[in-house]
């Protein structure tokens, strides 16, 4: 008889039976404004998954590192925390769940990876995850020294599957990565697409306000040759007025002259006389 030992140790009871990837794109307000973000780090610092309902509830808590460039050329880094809330119902994973209420649940992240930029003054920060959920439960496991041909045999076919499963898990995950490349290309794309219509916007108030200002324009050119014309015509009738009055000055001027001969000679004859 093979002699024999027992140990306490978390046993798998259920996995889920894909991957679970989660992607978001979120922006940070800041209070100042720099020329550029040099580098974009996002960090675990904690996980965890429990029963919610017919679902497992996961939350991953998440520090986002942003190093940023200021006007002066000083490096500065600034740190936003972000928590990942999904949902994972329970018919997606291998074994029914519904007898063990209690299990406990592992978040093994496959992969993570991220992209961002310095908008204005605000920080975009887009990130994927993959990961996958181990059910556990804690019970005893008993130990043989030896292992029978049976064993070994079936410890050789479950290390080829493991092998297929890596290789399958590799093709997925270039799968995966060629997805989450044409999601950043989409973004990239919309952000553009959005830019070029607040362009077409800002030009056609450009044209709008052009028009105005061109409209003003032409009355005021109007406005100034009324004005021309009128003083033009104001200039030509004090013309023609001018002349009248100074002969009337002249002859009344000659008038005088007159008067005062005639007098001077009424006055000479009647000094002759008397």
């Amino acid at each position: 008889m093979d002699s024999a030992f027992s140990v306490w140790s978390p046993v798998v009871i259920a996995e889920l039976k894909n991957p679970r990837r989660y992607q978001r794109e979120v922006l940070y307000q800041i209070d100042r404004g720099y020329s550029s973000m040099e580098d974009l780090r996002i960090k675990i610092k904690s996980s965890e998954a429990y029963i919610q309902g017919k679902s497992v509830e996961t939350k991953i808590k998440m520090e986002v590192l942003f190093l940023v460039r200021d006007g002066t050329g000083h490096l500065e880094l600034i740190t936003r925390e972000e928590i990942v809330r999904d949902r994972t119902p329970l018919v997606g994973f291998s074994n029914s769940l519904n007898n063990h209420r209690e299990a406990k649940f592992i978040i093994n992240i496959n992969k993570i990876s991220w992209e961002g930029g310095l908008i204005g003054r605000q920080l975009n920060a887009a990130y994927f995850i993959e990961y996958v959920l181990l059910a556990v439960k804690e019970q005893v496991v008993r130990l043989f020294a030896n292992e029978t041909t049976e064993d070994a045999q079936r410890e050789a076919l479950s290390a080829i599957l493991h092998q297929l499963e890596e290789e399958l898990d590799l093709v997925m995950e270039e799968k995966e990565e060629l997805n989450n490349k044409i999601f950043f290309y989409e973004r990239n794309i919309n952000s553009l697409k959005q830019g070029f219509c607040k362009l077409e916007n800002r030009n056609a108030a450009l044209s709008r306000e052009l028009n105005s200002y061109q409209e003003q324009l032409e009355q005021l050119q109007k406005q100034i040759y009324e004005k021309e014309r009128r003083l033009m015509r104001l200039e030509n009738t004090s013309h023609v007025y001018q002349v009248p009055h100074r002969s009337i000055q002249k002859n009344k001027t000659s008038l005088s002259k007159n008067r005062l001969g005639w007098g001077s000679r009424i006055k000479s004859m009647l000094m002759n006389i008397f």
